[in-house]
């Protein structure tokens, strides 16, 4: 059984990290609460946040219902960031969508970026080196995926300032990196 911890006691994590020098904290995300229920609470959670100096909160979101609830959140700085996954079956089972229907989905979120005045600050792609379903990923349907998202970027008048890859399911080797 996963604990989910309650809504008081992230409350008090975010307290004591914000006293330790750490300058940003990605304090819940806006996700689906029956598929994530450790999030369930997030506006809850994010109406309870007192501001810190000095410290930036942040919210994870995957398509741009979640960025528009975060977004209603003075408390949290949103960022402007674009997240795919090089991994089908990781997009299914967590952004509930295929590859084609999250590329769709960039020219929504940028032009919520564009009306919320949000600089576009990066693309992170999950599984960009493999998956437990698929195994490793070619880095040649990564750089389809790029190829993807620049061109849908480019026809919103944008550029895309960083790419992160990202080994969220554990892959990557020093080889596979480089």
């Amino acid at each position: 059984l996963e604990a989910i911890v309650p809504t008081e006691g992230k409350l008090e994590l975010i307290h004591l990290l914000s006293r330790t020098g750490v300058k940003s904290i990605e304090v819940t995300a806006f996700v689906r609460p029956d598929r994530v229920p450790q999030h369930a609470d997030a506006e809850k959670l994010v109406s309870l946040l007192e501001a810190v100096e000095g410290v930036r909160f942040r919210a994870l979101y995957l398509n741009s219902k979640g960025f528009l609830r975060g977004a209603q959140f003075p408390q949290l700085e949103m960022e402007g960031y674009l997240l795919l996954a090089a991994s089908e079956t990781f997009l299914k089972e967590n952004n509930n969508s295929t590859l084609e229907e999250a590329v769709k989905e960039i020219g929504n979120l940028l032009e919520l970026f564009k009306e919320k005045r949000l600089p576009l600050e990066r693309l992170m792609i999950s599984t960009a080196f493999g998956h437990y379903s698929e195994g490793v990923i070619p880095p040649e349907k990564v750089l389809a995926i790029i190829e993807k998202v620049l061109e849908k970027v480019s026809s919103h008048g944008l550029t895309l300032p960083e790419i992160t890859l990202a080994d969220t399911t554990g892959w990557a080797n020093p080889f596979s990196v480089q």
